[in-house]
């Protein structure tokens, strides 16, 4: 779990396991901060299997159904 702090007053705004992308405003100071990671959005993607899609292989062996 990764801690997400204020970069202006470093006050703490929240935990979390995973984001592609976070705007934060800091209740203290009013900073408005801006989070990203890349490699979340892939990797929740790979993981969701509504977004996987069938290869030509498995269209030709099933004719356009999937198993």
């Amino acid at each position: 779990m990764e801690e997400l702090r204020c970069t202006s007053c470093g006050r703490k705004l929240a935990e979390s396991t995973g984001y592609v992308r976070l705007n934060i405003k800091c209740s203290r100071c009013k900073t408005v901060n801006s989070f990203s990671m890349a490699q979340s959005a892939e990797s929740a993607q790979s993981h969701n299997p509504a977004c996987h899609r069938a290869s030509s292989d498995e269209v030709g062996k099933h004719g356009g159904q999937r198993p």
